[in-house]
């Protein structure tokens, strides 16, 4: 063996170790970053031991990423610039094909945000292995929380990715009032609306029912990339957060009262729509 063949051979074992400690596939599914509900949830249970006896509050709205990385940050910098903002709620399509590298891109412009952060799962989320990814490093497909006695249930609807969605079981559980608990205002979030689209007409139909029937007072979503308000044919409001192009997204106003108001933010964020 001559002197460059020994090199060469001595180089292998580093060679090796470098590969094996970088992510060199698309379809990884560990990543450099984390943003896990139940950490945020322990941040969100001491604002609220914080700022007891304070009933009112507001939630920033973002949706579809689609890796839109300059446009998260813009975002971003423009929720850290309020100081009412108690948390975020993300409403799904944070990648755009599921991959680990767009997750923890997307984690990592979001760490940047200040306060709590909440995700439901898009459509483009449960593609590749984004659906290992998000349950292991952001949350369950379905879960609930509340927040000064205004009850938070996110849920998936991607009937796409997961046939026979939304789970009616756990949203008609979850919408329950308990003889210990004081409800203020029940909100569902999803990426996708209660609207043709994944589900049929009649599917769509049947769930606007069934949040009707089970007082849900507002439900959030994303998906269609645009600010859209509803009513629906019961009159329960329905609420579309835009893409965040531009750094757009919306804000969720909770009143003492009871009330709320939506405000779609762009350039600027206009006077909030009163519900």
């Amino acid at each position: 063996m001559n002197e460059g063949e020994a090199v060469k051979r001595s180089m292998l074992p580093i060679i090796f170790l470098l590969m094996v400690s970088c992510q060199y596939s698309p379809w990884e599914t560990n990543i450099d970053c984390g943003d896990h509900y139940l950490d945020n949830l322990e941040r969100l249970a001491q604002l609220e031991a914080n700022t007891a006896g304070q009933l009112a509050f507001s939630v920033a709205l973002l949706s579809d990423f689609h890796n839109d990385l300059s446009d998260i940050k813009t975002a971003v910098e423009r929720i850290n610039q309020q100081s009412d903002v108690a948390f975020a709620l993300v409403l799904g399509d944070m990648t755009d094909q599921g991959l680990a590298a767009e997750f923890e891109w997307m984690c990592k412009a979001m760490a940047e945000l200040k306060v709590p952060r909440f995700y439901v799962i898009g459509n483009h989320d449960s593609i590749s292995f984004g659906k290992e990814i998000f349950q292991e490093y952001f949350a369950p497909f379905d879960y609930a929380f509340s927040f000064k006695g205004v009850k938070f249930i996110l849920y998936n609807d991607n009937a796409y990715e997961f046939p026979g969605a939304p789970d009616y079981v756990f949203l008609a559980n979850e919408a329950v009032v308990q003889p210990s608990e004081t409800r203020r205002l029940t909100i569902g979030a999803s990426h996708v609306p209660p609207l043709l689209d994944m589900h049929t007409e009649e599917e769509a139909a049947t769930l606007r029912q069934f949040l009707f029937d089970h007082n849900f007072n507002l439900t959030l979503h994303g998906h269609h990339h645009k600010f859209v308000y509803w009513l629906d044919e019961f009159g329960s409001p329905h609420h579309m957060t835009a893409r965040v192009e531009n750094g757009k997204y919306s804000m969720l106003f909770i009143a003492e009262d009871d009330q709320f108001s939506i405000q779609n933010c762009a350039a600027t964020c206009p006077e909030a729509m009163l519900e």
